[in-house]
This record gives C-alpha cells, structure tokens and sequence, in this order.
C-alpha cells in the first residue's frame, strides 16, 4: 500500500466501507431538544456479547475504522470492555460523547487507549444557551471540566455544534472556547426528525437567511 488513497481504492475494490458507525446504546444522559433519539433509555438494545460479535463480523470484512455512539455512549455500563475489545482487533476508534461524564479518572482511561478521535457537543457559549438545549443543568459546566481534563490527550478532540437558530449568534464565542481548549470545531447547519418520525427537532433549525450569512464574508475565519 502506497498511500491512504491506495488503501481506500482497495477497500472500494473489495466493497468494504471504511468506517462503521455503531449506536452501542439508546441510553443518554442528557435531553437535548433537537436530538434524533426519541427514546433516551436502554430499552430493546443489542447485548454486549452480541457487540463483540459486531466487531469480529466488521473485523472480519476489513473495515479499519469505527465509531462508537449512542445515545451517550459512555453511559453503556460496558463502555471500557467495548473499547478494549475493539483495541484487541486494531480498529481506529472515534468516540462521539455528550463529555459530561467525563471526569479526570475516566480522562485518564481514555488516554491510555490507542483512540483516533473523541468527539463532543456544545450548543452555546454559555450555560443559559447550551443547558437550554440539554434540558440538563449544569451540563456546560460539566463539558467544559471535561474539556480541560482532556488537554494535553495523546488522541484530538473536536467539538462539533449542531446550530440551531438559540445559538446561531455564538459561533464565535464557542469557538473561542474550542482553540482555548486546544481543540478544533465544526458546525451543522442541518437538523433531521427523530428517528421514529417526529419532527419537533426541525422546529429549531436556522433559516434560509442565516444559511446566506453563514456563507458569506461575514463568518470567515469559523
């Protein structure tokens, strides 16, 4: 293999994906508005044996990459021996966390695994916008400890922003807690239904007329 490039064509030829995403629990923490969950609770969920089979299937097949989501992933009372298990098989693993049960014991389990990226949320730059979101207090202050538990984490952490139109004028400012935590951001302008049909989440999605400013000169530099 010659190049990442190489490796993806490969994988094309064979017809493996390169990434899996596997939603280990419906269970979460949080009750975030715009949230594509409409259950929240590990009700009707895959076992943790019949999740090891998963891996060894994905193993298997050549699929290098995974993700690890929920619900709150790291609300899965199994959330360490999965990780383990997918590290015995040399996945690259990404983690999408909510971060808020994150504190500096378990930040410091996660360094010790070969993970490729963790992943969480913000959806304000304060704690009035981002637990407004949460239905959760004292959840942005729990994300931001969370945060500064894991400066200086052998693995990147990207902070990722669903934009809704309660926190479309604090892009900036959430930014500027990503690059002072050391970490990289990315916003969706997106919203979607949930899953069994409810489309409440897209009453908050941003308009057509932040869209063109969100594209315009006017947030360069985000």
């Amino acid at each position: 293999i010659r190049s990442f490039a190489d490796f993806n064509a490969r994988l094309r030829k064979k017809g493996v994906p390169d990434t899996a995403l596997i939603e280990i629990t419906y269970l979460c923490n949080l009750r975030c508005q715009f949230c594509f969950n409409p259950t929240h609770e590990a009700i009707g969920e895959m076992s943790t044996k019949n999740l090891i089979f998963i891996l060894d299937e994905l193993y298997r097949a050549g699929v290098p990459n995974l993700v690890l989501t929920g619900g709150e992933s790291m609300a899965h009372r199994d959330f360490f021996t999965i990780l383990e298990e997918c590290h015995k098989r040399q996945f690259a693993v990404e983690v999408f966390t909510n971060a808020t049960l994150i504190d500096k014991v378990t930040a410091d389990r996660l360094k010790e695994y070969p993970i490729s990226q963790v992943s969480t949320s913000i959806h304000g730059d304060n704690a009035a916008t981002h637990d407004a979101e949460t239905c959760v207090p004292g959840s942005f202050d729990k994300l931001l400890k969370a945060l500064e538990y894991m400066q200086g984490s052998p693995f990147p952490v990207e902070i990722k922003c669903s934009v809704t139109k309660q926190c479309q004028e604090q892009l900036r400012g959430m930014k500027a807690i990503a690059d002072r935590c050391g970490c990289s951001i990315k916003y969706c302008l997106d919203g979607y239904p949930r899953d069994n049909g409810d489309a409440r989440p897209l009453e908050s999605q941003v308009d057509e007329e932040f869209i063109r400013r969100y594209n315009s000169e006017e947030f360069d530099g985000i």
